[in-house]
């Protein structure tokens, strides 16, 4: 992840969802502020599992949680006499805090530390250099039979960012066995006819990538010999 982006969601969760939910609460009789807990939950399955991150989350969490009871204390009071009662305005800060906090690390447990195959596809072909290291375990190697090269993560992802074009693709197939996932992508230069389809032998070890093999095909026309035997049909028309 960019460092930047990192600093962003971190400035997201540290936003005071609670007291915001409380002051709409007691001020105009609504639930509706309390939807941003429901908002900040949802935020938090879908930058867990597509950056695998939790520390800078629950950090600003936490802080959020702080902020909001400093807000309250001061806005709000000690006395509560709105929705949730008997609760005590400090008290609904901690459940929605706690809550949240849960729901993180939850998702990230049970999610955040797998190999997210599509999420993968993504960063590679989108060149995105600082999202594809995570995938990798240091000690991976890559190996590119077609022109007979051999790779190390970072020379790897060097050819990667570094091949001239922008890119997009789509997984048709995808195959899981043990700590084997094989796939076949079709790859396209964007605003172009050109298009290549690739078959990818990834093996994992820990949920990281310790040996890709690749195999890289040119998308083309039906040979003209092919043709005048008469043979075979398109698969898609």
């Amino acid at each position: 992840m960019k460092r930047k982006d990192l600093i962003l969601i971190s400035i997201l969760f540290l936003f005071p969802y609670a007291f915001v939910g409380l002051y709409i609460d007691a001020h105009y009789g609504s639930l509706i502020g309390y939807m941003l807990g429901l908002v900040v939950i949802c935020l938090t399955v879908h930058f867990i599992r597509r950056y695998s991150i939790l520390f800078p989350i629950i950090l600003s969490s936490i802080g959020s949680t702080i902020i909001s009871i400093e807000r309250v204390g001061k806005f709000l009071g000690p006395e509560w006499n709105y929705f949730f009662k008997p609760f005590s305005a400090m008290q609904l800060v901690l459940i929605i805090g706690s809550i949240v906090i849960i729901t993180q690390v939850t998702t990230y447990f049970f999610t955040g530390g797998k190999f997210d195959i599509s999420n993968y596809w993504k960063d590679t072909l989108e060149q995105n250099k600082d999202a594809m290291k995570k995938y990798f375990d240091s000690e991976a190697k890559i190996y590119w039979y077609n022109t007979n090269e051999e790779f190390t993560v970072d020379e790897y992802i060097r050819a990667n960012c570094e091949y001239p074009g922008d890119w997009e693709g789509k997984i048709e197939k995808v195959e899981k066995k043990h700590n084997l996932i094989i796939t076949a992508v079709k790859v396209v230069l964007k605003n172009s006819d050109e298009s290549y389809h690739v078959v990818s032998f990834i093996t994992l070890k820990n949920n990281k990538i310790i040996c890709l093999e690749e195999y890289w095909g040119d998308d083309s026309n039906i040979p003209e010999w092919r043709k005048e035997m008469k043979i075979g049909r398109k698969i898609m028309q």
